[in-house]
This record gives structure tokens, sequence and C-alpha cells, in this order.
């Protein structure tokens, strides 16, 4: 009884202590996180910013600048056959593959010789336009026009970047020249002349607008391009241009150069071409988004592809497999490829066959910041991370996914000392990564590249570019919830917002033209479960230049990451355009103990009670035990109608040949129906109990050999008769 009596005494201390200390710690907690600034509620509406926003990927400009001087054409020329035409189209054909919605594309034409004139060029068409299209096409065709006037050829491909807007935001400007010579016009300049006029062009107009520049030569004899290579090379490598030189000897090895352009542009990895001359096997990577295979045949031989399962790829939209046929090459396009080995074979004819084997990686998108981005604002990259069809990108065993993110600021913060800054992407949730540091310092205004990396494994890697405007424009910074912070559940999230200009607070009544309570829009885009529709306008906090304040009615009461979005809008007072900024943060939201204990956490709360019950009953039915062993002892107490205290001459029975005397012991006080005898005064022998009766009430003599503990008086006892204890000469009545 002890025992069990301790035990519940200690789970009772124990619980208590566990629960006072529990309740200490959730008032502490909750005190704590709390947000403790004005509350203001401003008007609601059912407008939300999107946080799974379809990226808005750069406008890719391209302009074709292609030499058409006498040296080209004819007999004895560089391209009689006019392949540069075909090498053109093909390149024109491949881009137009990829142009959509989701990687735009224009491209223009400059033909040029003694000069370049809009006669015989054309200018940037939209490559998804089959009327701009069928123009850009009229204008590749072969022409004979006697010099070589580079100056000429980059300014009009410059001038027409300019006209369709290449040079803006959002857009990346590229220049692909193709040449077989050196230059020449009829000034007949020196060489140094000529490339000194061109050096200065290009850093005057094409290096400021980071406008990538590719040069491809062909010099069949080796003779001019060894001298202008190096200074073609200067022009198009910079710091900030992805530009590069191309030297072919052959005509034919033109589509090979504008293969590798169209990859470089486009970010595709470089894969060695395949030479076909029989069953050959090659390895799809996995995180491809698409694989091109651009089949040149050289002689009546059919390719045939096969996946790794063996089945053959044949054309079908619905599959994703797409077939372009030209007379000179054909373009195969299969999407979502399975990661294997996959087979070549040649089905019929004898020869060989030229692969150009694109694989087009799944690319990360950039989400935030936009083409523009405010000056003095940090720069939070929010990337996105899925296929064509929004559909998120599943980790492939073997390659691990690690995606990252590096910034370059401009070469003048550059040069005042400014580093690149790495990141890593992290939070990701359908497909939407947030990287996992700002870039605070975006005091430098001009164009910063953001470079955005895939690496699945140790044999995978795709790389986007990006640029962005940095400007000094009207911003907004959330200052509460600041990013990554930790809060507890309520039923409203509590939002202040600055207002800023090149880092510091303005008034927005001098800036906009639209009301300040119609400025800012905050949602809750993101949540541990979905979306949440509707949003919230802040409200000026009056008396304190640019802050503004507000309640998100949205209850946060699931643990988890939530992302809330703010978006500023308004019209500039003075100039009337629209100005845009959209700012992000996530924070995690977590009950205290408190809530878990008394509030919120409903399941904490029924284990817990479900504990106390088990403790309680387990109480109580000791308690019934123990009243219900004192019953039955006060019962037994009570049914005593003589105490055992005293002496007792006892004559054991003995053998006659072995006769035992008589002696006297005493017999100590009753304990739960037993009569004891100290163990030194035991006897040998038996003791007769005389007056006990068996069950039919017949008085027996029962012989009971004395233990070392005494001996039970109840199981001799029958109907009430008194029992006595001795020998039959001399016995001590027992009344029990």
């Amino acid at each position: 009884m002890s025992s069990s009596k301790l035990s519940c005494d200690n789970m009772f201390r124990m619980t208590s202590t566990m629960v006072v200390a529990f309740l200490i710690a959730g008032m502490i907690s909750g005190c704590r996180s709390g947000v403790d600034f004005r509350k203001i509620r401003g008007k609601s509406t059912s407008d939300v910013v999107t946080l799974v926003s379809k990226p808005r990927p750069p406008q890719l400009d391209v302009i074709l600048v292609i030499d058409h001087s006498s040296s080209m054409s004819g007999t004895g020329g560089t391209d009689p056959r006019g392949l540069r035409v075909s090498a053109a189209k093909y390149f024109v054909d491949a881009l137009s593959k990829r142009s959509s919605a989701e990687v735009p594309c224009r491209v223009g034409v400059v033909n040029f010789g003694t000069s370049a004139s809009r006669e015989t060029s054309c200018g940037l068409m939209s490559l998804s336009d089959r009327a701009q299209m069928a123009s850009l096409l009229g204008c590749l065709r072969v022409q004979n026009l006697t010099y070589t006037n580079f100056l000429d050829a980059l300014r009009l491909a410059d001038n027409f970047m300019r006209q369709g807007g290449a040079y803006k935001p959002g857009h990346r400007p590229v220049i692909v020249l193709f040449t077989d010579g050196a230059p020449e016009d009829p000034r007949h300049l020196t060489h140094e002349q000529y490339f000194s006029e061109i050096r200065e062009f290009v850093e005057a107009n094409l290096v400021p607008n980071n406008c990538d520049l590719y040069v491809i030569g062909i010099d069949v004899k080796g003779v001019y391009w060894p001298k202008d290579e190096p200074l073609w090379s200067n022009l198009a490598r910079g710091k900030d241009r992805l530009g590069r030189t191309y030297a072919i000897k052959r005509i034919d090895d033109l589509y090979s150069s504008f293969n590798s352009i169209y990859r470089d542009i486009l970010g595709i990895p470089h894969v060695k071409q395949d030479v076909v001359t029989g069953p050959q096997e090659f390895t799809v990577d996995p995180y491809l988004e698409q694989i091109e295979f651009h089949i040149f045949p050289e002689t009546k031989v059919r390719l045939e592809v096969r996946r790794p399962s063996g089945e053959l790829v044949v054309p079908d939209p619905a599959k994703g497999v797409a077939l372009t046929k030209t007379p000179s090459y054909d373009i195969l396009t299969i999407a979502n490829p399975e990661h294997g080995k996959w087979r070549y074979a040649l089905s019929s004819g004898k020869g060989k066959v030229i692969v150009f084997r694109n694989p087009i990686p799944v690319q990360m998108k950039l989400l935030n910041p936009e083409f523009v981005h405010p000056q003095g604002k940090a720069l939070l990259l929010r990337a996105a991370f899925l296929r064509r069809d929004e559909t998120e990108v599943k980790e492939v065993p073997g390659y691990p996914l690690r995606l990252t993110g590096r910034i370059i600021p401009p070469a003048e913060a550059r040069a005042q000392g400014a580093k690149d800054t790495y990141v890593e992407f992290r939070n990701g949730k359908k497909g939407i990564f947030f990287a996992d540091k700002a870039v605070t310092d975006t005091n430098f205004t001009g164009t910063w590249q953001i470079n955005l990396e895939v690496i699945g494994g140790q044999k995978y890697k795709a790389t986007s570019i990006h640029r962005i405007e940095v400007q000094p424009i009207p911003y907004l910074e959330i200052v509460s919830p600041a990013y990554d912070a930790h809060l507890p559940y309520s039923n409203g999230i509590d939002i202040l917002c600055l207002l800023k200009l090149k880092g510091k607070p303005i008034n927005p009544e001098d800036t906009f033209a639209t009301h300040p309570n119609a400025l800012m829009l905050a949602s809750l885009v993101d949540s541990p479960f979905g979306p949440v529709s509707g949003g919230q306008f802040l409200e000026q906090v009056p008396g304190k230049v640019g802050v503004f304040a507000g309640r998100l009615e949205r209850p946060v009461r699931s643990t988890g990451d939530y992302v809330l979005a703010v978006r500023l809008q308004g019209q500039d007072k003075v100039r009337g355009r629209t100005i845009c900024d959209t700012q992000f943060t996530v924070f995690h939201a977590s009950p205290t103990i408190w809530q878990n204990l008394l509030i919120y956490s409903g399941r904490t709360a029924l284990v817990i009670a479900a504990i106390v019950c088990l403790i309680l009953t387990y109480i109580v039915v000791r308690i019934l035990w123990l009243c219900a062993q004192v019953i039955a002892f006060l019962r037994r107490a009570l049914r005593a109608t003589a105490a055992i205290n005293g002496q007792v001459r006892v004559s054991p029975s003995g053998s006659a040949e072995n006769p035992y005397r008589p002696f006297t012991v005493p017999l100590i006080n009753r304990k739960w129906g037993k009569v004891r005898l100290p163990k030194w005064h035991q006897a040998p022998g038996k003791l007769i109990f005389i007056g006990a009766t068996d069950r039919a009430g017949n008085e027996i003599e029962i012989g009971y050999r004395m233990g070392a503990f005494g001996f039970d008086v109840r199981r001799l006892q029958r109907g009430g008769t008194p029992v006595r204890i001795g020998s039959r000469d001399s016995a001590h009545e027992i009344s029990y």
C-alpha cells in the first residue's frame, strides 16, 4: 500500500509541476513574440498579388550581320553555293522553335558590303508572327555588294536595335557578324585605322547597352584571321558580355558555328556533335525540358532515335515529339525526355549523319526583382524552377539539386570595391524559391547582372543570365513582419511599411498623384494551406513621413512558412507614368506553449485531458480499494469477542514411548486472525484443538503442527463454536 500511495503522489506532483512550467513558459514566450506597433485597419479589397506569377523572360533581340562582299560570291569565292544564307536560315529556324511567350525572340538582318542600307536589310521581326517571319526570310538572300564595310554594318545594326527598343530594360541585344575578310571600303584606310574606329563605335554604343557581339570568321587560306581574331575577340569579350569569336576553314562548318551561338545565347549546354555511321548510344541527362536533334545527313540515309526502353521515337505532337523537315536538315524535338541511355540507328542507306544534340535544361527563371529595380532597395531574389506546364521539377536520385545565384554589380561599383554576392535558394514550395540573403547595398545605378545556376549532382549544370537596371525611383520596404521572422498564431497580420527614394523615407504626396491610402496593397499570397484571396490597403500613419501600416485580417493558425506581398502602384505626379513595385517577405508561424495548451492546439489539449483523466481514474480506484480494505478490517475487529492475551499451559501430545511434559507459553496479541507463539517456545509435535467442528457440525479433534509464524484460528473455527487450544487434559478456550 505504501509504495502504491507514493507512486500516485509522485505522478500527481510531476503533472502539476509540468503544467505550471508550461503555463509560465507560454506566458513569457507570448509576451516576447508580440508585435508592438500602431494597428490601422485599411480598406479591404478582393485584389491580390500573385506569388506564382509567370516570369517575364528577357526579350531576345538578334541582328544577323552578313558579309556579301565580292570575295564571298562567284567562282573561286569563299561561299559560291550561298551556304551563309542557308546557315542563317537554319539559325533563324532554330530560334523560331524556341520563340514563344516563354522565350520571346526577334531577329533582324543587315546585309552589307561597300555599305549597309535599309533597302537590302530589315529591322527586328518577331519569330512568333508568320508575316514578319516571311518578311525576315525574304531578306536572307545571296548578294554581291563589293567591299567589307564593318563600321557601316554595325551602325545600321545599332540603329535597328534602338528603333526596336532592344536597349531598354527587359531586352537582351545580340549581334552576330559573319565575314570572310578584313575591313575594306573605298577610303582604303590602314588596318589599324579601320579597327580603331570599329573599337570606338563598339565601346560607345554596344558596350554601354550590354549588347553581346559574336563574330564568325571564315579563312580558308589562313591569311587574315590570325591577325584579326585577337582584335575581334577584344571587342566581343567583355566583363559583362557573353560574346565570342569563331574561326572556320570550311563554309560547311558554318552550321556548327551558328548552332554553338544558338546554344550560347539560350543557355543550352555545349555537347560535342555526333557523327552517326551505325548504332550508337548516348546519355540523356536529367532535368531536361526538351532535347533537340538537328540532323544533317550527308547521303540519303534515314536516322532513327530510340528511347532507353527501346521504343522508336515517332513524331506525335500529343506526346511532345515534333519534326521539322527541310531540304538540308531536319529538326527533331522531344519534350521531357527521360533520363538514361538512348540510341541512334541508321534504318536505311549507308553513309553518315551529323547530329547537333541540344539538351535544353529546365532553367531557373527570375521572378523578382523586375527589369527595373529602385536604387537603394535591397535585392532579394525570387526565382521559379518549373517546367513549361508549370509543374514542379522532381529531384532525380543520384542527382541532388542545388540552386544558387550570383549577383554582379555594375563595373563602376566594382571599381569602387563592390563585390559579387553569392546566394543559395531555399524555402522551395511549388517550384518557387527565395534567396537565403539579400544585397542591401544597391546605391549604384546601372546594369546589374544576375546569374542563376542549377546544379544536379556533379555532372549536370544549367545557367541562365538576367540583367536589371537600377534607377532612382520610389519603392516600398516591408519593416514588419521582417523577413524570416518567427511569429505566434494570431487572427491577423500587422504590417508596417516605408515609402522610400534612394534609401530615405519620402512624403507620398510630393511624388504621387494617387491618394496615399490607395498606394499600397497587402495580401497573403502563400501559406501552409495554400494561397489566400483578398487584400488590404495600407494607410499612411499621421505625423510620420513615409510610414504606412495596416492589419490584414487573415487567420494565422497553421505552422509553416507564410509569404506576404505588398504592392506599390501609383501615378507619378511629374511625368504621369505609373510606378510599380512589389515586395515579398517570408515569415514562419508557430504556436507558443500557452497557445498550444489553452487556445489553438486542440489535439494537445485532448492529449493532456486524457492523461489527467487516466491519473484521476487511477487515484479513485486506489482510494476505493483502500476503503474496502479498511471496511474488511473493521468487520473482523467487531467480530472478535475476546483477546487472546495471557498465558496458556500447553501439553503437547507425544507417543507412549516419548511423552512430553506440559509447559506454559505466552500468547502474542492477535493480528489478522492468527495466534502466534514465539519461535523459541515452539515445542515439537502436534497441538490438539478440541471443539472444532466439521462442515456437518460434528465435533472433531484436529492435530496441527505449529509453524514458525503461528497458525490461523479461522481455518479451524466452524459455526462460531469456541475452539480450545491445548491437549486433551489441559486446554485453553479461544473465542474468535
